[in-house]
């Protein structure tokens, strides 16, 4: 068996993708609707937050193909939290400093009362039943809620992982029918879920179980998966809304519809070649975690511009957001390469030291 590759093309393709559905979800959901005149993106108002859910399914994809050999060892519990840690806030705060100084600017831009408690949640990413300082970080308060159970699987021997994470699963499962026994419903906004009874934690489990597969090889019928996958995301939306009064935007109809799509598809991105992704899509993967922070300051600053030249035109507005989408592309690959990549690189220099120490750790371990 080959070791996986260090870089999956793939992977860093569906978070370009992941990105760009949400950013086009926003573009459609603050710009259009609220300052122009036609709505050209009003699909992805409608299903563009789904880009959410492929990000989670790439998380557990990615914990477990980088981690799993080192499940049952301890002490690499620590440098494991404190890598997502380094990896997640810097750049977090950065953004959510930006946003938090336009409000205190220019309090029109929002129409919400900024509380001291909001404030440090916001920056700790701890949960709250509002949107963070910067919106986007509410993805963020479940990433660092599955790494922290995650991490059990450090003190876990490896051949039990895989049963953890099926007892977390049917835990979320039956802790998700008891909050909507209790009163809740499919159509609860996710903010008001625990986050431990939040179906969502499924959709980064199935990651998980990707990333086994991929460990182990398996990955036969890769392009039966892909094409299932998208008309299951694509269809399932459609059917869902048309036929039913569900919203695949809460509860586990999300999960269903949006989060199976995106395993699906998920797997079959990582069972094909690595080498079959254009370079651009891959670029815009690198530079998906800045394009997922930076982009609502873009578009909160496009719409300003809008309402102040008084632009009329559906040809104008149509080119407008065509440079309002690039800008947020462009930005957010100025703002890998020259903040976030400098901070990874150093980030990795210390996780090779770390790795060294934990393969001493592991093989005196083994020889007692």
């Amino acid at each position: 068996m080959t070791s996986p590759p260090s870089k999956l093309h793939s992977i860093q393709a569906a978070r370009g993708i992941a990105a760009l559905l949400v950013v086009m979800h926003h573009i459609s959901l603050r710009f259009e609707q609220r300052v122009a005149e036609t709505n050209f993106l009003g699909v992805f108002d409608r299903f563009g937050f789904a880009g959410v859910d492929l990000f989670f399914v790439i998380s557990g994809l990615i914990m477990v193909v980088t981690c799993h050999r080192h499940f049952g060892c301890g002490a690499a519990m620590l440098p494991f939290l404190w890598r997502r840690a380094t990896r997640i806030y810097p750049l977090y705060w950065i953004f959510t400093v930006a946003q938090l100084s336009i409000i205190l600017m220019i309090p029109s831009v929002t129409d919400r009362i900024i509380t001291a408690g909001n404030i440090a949640a916001s920056f700790l990413l701890l949960p709250q039943s509002v949107y963070p300082i910067l919106a986007p970080g509410w993805t963020l308060v479940y990433e660092m809620f599955f790494y922290l159970v995650f991490s059990l699987l450090f003190f876990i021997p490896k051949r039990f992982s895989i049963h953890l994470l099926v007892t977390w699963g049917l835990v979320t499962v039956g802790l998700y029918l008891l909050q909507t026994t209790d009163g809740l419903s499919d159509t609860t906004d996710l903010l008001q879920l625990p986050l431990y009874a939040s179906p969502m934690t499924l959709e980064f489990l199935a990651g998980c179980l990707i990333g086994y597969l991929y460990i182990h090889q398996i990955n036969r019928f890769a392009a039966i998966s892909l094409a299932i996958g998208t008309v299951w995301f694509l269809g399932g939306w459609v059917l869902v809304e048309a036929l039913t009064d569900a919203s695949t935007e809460f509860g586990l109809t999300r999960v269903i519809v949006f989060g199976t799509g995106s395993t699906l598809i998920l797997y079959g991105l990582v069972s094909l070649r690595q080498n079959a992704f254009n370079r651009w899509a891959v670029a815009i993967g690198d530079a998906s975690y800045s394009l997922y922070l930076s982009h609502l300051l873009v578009i909160g600053a496009f719409a300003m511009v809008w309402s102040r030249l008084h632009l009329q035109g559906i040809a104008i507005q149509a080119l407008f957001e065509v440079v309002m989408l690039a800008t947020c592309v462009g930005f957010s690959i100025f703002t890998y390469r020259i903040v976030e990549a400098p901070m990874l690189n150093q980030m990795r220099r210390k996780e090779r030291t770390d790795e060294s120490t934990l393969v001493a750790l592991q093989t005196t371990t083994a020889e007692t």
